[in-house]
């Protein structure tokens, strides 16, 4: 196996970490929010928690390394249209995560006390403002580093 196909299948497997977590935490929080029952809301924000430290982190810093030993392994040009096209959508599907992930702490704190303060409604209209952009930006940085439009 060259070093090239190592270092893409290290990619794809954070880019499944990354919209995989992504997808199913979005999932599980829409469904424990409209339990409306508080024990589900906490057991599932600290879950979220948990799992954006142990998947969404690790993935959401493999995939620029991978990416740019891939760049290098390869040959490619950094003034690739798909290439710029690839990082402009990792950094701005991050750049809509990391304010996610902050409300996402705030909302688990939250959820520990006996009832839910009004900020938790807003703290959750913004976290899903955030994050379902961030992942379709994800879905279509995909799509870009696989067609690698010029």
């Amino acid at each position: 196996m060259s070093l090239y196909l190592f270092f893409k299948y290290l990619h794809l497997l954070g880019a499944l970490l990354f919209l995989g977590t992504g997808l199913g935490s979005a999932f599980y929080k829409w469904q424990a929010d409209r339990s409306q029952k508080l024990s589900v809301q906490a057991w599932c924000n600290r879950a979220i928690f948990w799992a954006d430290l142990v998947f969404t982190i690790p993935s959401g810093l493999i995939l620029p390394s991978t990416g740019w030993a891939m760049v290098k392994a390869a040959g490619f040009s950094w003034s690739s249209t798909w290439l710029q096209l690839g990082v402009a959508g990792y950094l701005s599907a991050g750049l809509l995560w990391l304010p996610a992930f902050y409300l996402q702490i705030k909302m688990e704190k939250e959820t520990r006390r006996s009832v839910l303060s009004p900020s938790y409604a807003r703290y959750q209209k913004i976290w899903i403002f955030l994050r379902i952009p961030a992942f379709l930006i994800g879905l279509a940085t995909v799509a870009v580093m696989v067609f690698k439009p010029e």
